[in-house]
């Protein structure tokens, strides 16, 4: 084979294998551009954002070029140290997946989770990321949470009420879940006399005073006892205004 066959052959060749990696890098950048997942290039030892698809710029709420200046530590509210630290554990794949809070241009934060992977990109050893905004679910999660939650505490009171007869233990216990699912930092539980057609204190917890229950008051000018004796139970007269202590332990 003469010389000049051979180097045409080479030069061919090296012609197909540049028009293939051609159609390979199309191929990627519309796959990166077109795909409706958020998706990144990060840079973890900087934290820099190397580049971001139009689906990223909509959903943090600013341009691609502003995005492409940002480091990753800009829309996180968590301390620099911890977003690199975790950049360093997905760089080095011991880890392909966290989730995180990110904040958006308009300033709310969503909660997201994060697929990443490391490339090689022009000798650049840079992370690859698809962002999923699980805001939603969390706060269903949250929710489903609190209302397990709130099973737990009537099973609690409906399971103190049929071991009891002592009522300062079950009262007791229904303030303390009262306390703990409310939030409430005081509260106090007024009982029907049905003998008097009184509101009268039964139990507390949290307040400093003790004055609501050894003093009688007067229903004129308390709003929230106006609305309690405003609700109609049957066999109980609201024509009494006085809601006073129950030393008697009548009810």
């Amino acid at each position: 084979m003469r010389l000049g066959d051979s180097i045409n052959g080479m030069l061919t060749a090296l012609e197909g294998a540049y028009v293939e990696l051609q159609k390979n890098e199309e191929r990627y950048r519309h796959m990166f551009t077109k795909n409706a997942a958020i998706q990144l290039v990060i840079d973890p030892a900087l934290g820099q954002i190397i580049d971001a698809n139009p689906a990223a710029a909509a959903f943090y709420g600013c341009s691609l070029d502003v995005l492409r200046q940002m480091r990753l530590t800009d829309m996180s509210p968590l301390p620099a140290d911890d977003v690199m630290l975790e950049l360093a554990r997905l760089a080095t794949e011991k880890s392909s997946y966290y989730q995180t809070r990110h904040r958006r241009a308009a300033g709310d934060t969503r909660e997201v989770e994060i697929y990443a992977s490391p490339v090689e990109i022009q000798g650049r050893r840079l992370l690859y990321s698809i962002i999923h905004d699980i805001t939603d679910r969390k706060q269903a999660e949250s929710m489903i949470q609190r209302n397990v939650e709130r099973l737990a505490a009537l099973r609690s009171i409906e399971m103190a009420i049929s071991a009891s007869l002592d009522l300062p233990v079950i009262l007791s216990i229904i303030l303390e879940q009262i306390h703990t699912h409310l939030g409430l930092d005081a509260a106090d539980v007024l009982l029907c006399n049905r003998q008097t057609g009184r509101l009268e204190y039964a139990a507390g917890q949290g307040f400093q005073s003790t004055i609501f229950a050894s003093t009688p008051r007067r229903l004129e000018g308390n709003t929230a006892l106006r609305a309690v004796l405003a609700i109609r139970i049957p066999g109980w007269s609201t024509s009494s205004t006085e809601v006073t202590a129950d030393p008697a332990g009548t009810r």
